[in-house]
């Protein structure tokens, strides 16, 4: 990654405000990407699209599953993935879908501090009417 990212392992909203007002369409092709946190607006070429990271969820879980990576990869993969759905403003029932898998994971893993930001996406998603299954944040 260039200058602008610094790796950090606090998750602030400083996201939020950064990408109210900017929409990015992805190209990265890459299925595994680490999290880093933006200092300023990355450019499309490290930005994955919603089908790269259709894709990317998959592959991480199946990696999980397989029993080749750890705890620490998927929260990883997870945060990258939920970063470039918001830099580029994906809003919809993949989202959902995201947030609900990294929720379960997180909760049955014991990281509490994102499973707890991921049920607060999920509520603001299903807020908004977008489909899922919200049999998640009953758990």
């Amino acid at each position: 990654m260039s200058s602008m990212v610094k790796d950090d392992l606090s998750e602030m909203d400083n996201d939020d405000i950064m990408f109210d007002k900017v929409k990015i369409e992805g190209t990265c092709q890459d299925l595994e990407k680490p999290y880093y946190r933006l200092t300023e607006v990355p450019h499309p070429s490290e930005v994955r699209p919603q089908s790269v990271l259709k894709k990317s969820v998959a592959l991480i879980l199946k990696k999980w599953d397989d029993g080749v990576v750890d705890v620490h990869y998927v929260v990883d993969q997870f945060r990258s993935i939920r970063l470039d759905m918001k830099i580029q403003h994906i809003h919809n029932e993949f989202t959902v879908e995201v947030y609900e898998k990294n929720c379960l994971f997180c909760l049955k893993q014991g990281v509490i501090d994102q499973f707890n930001q991921c049920l607060l996406q999920l509520y603001l998603l299903y807020r908004d009417n977008i489909s899922g299954n919200r049999q998640v944040c009953l758990c």
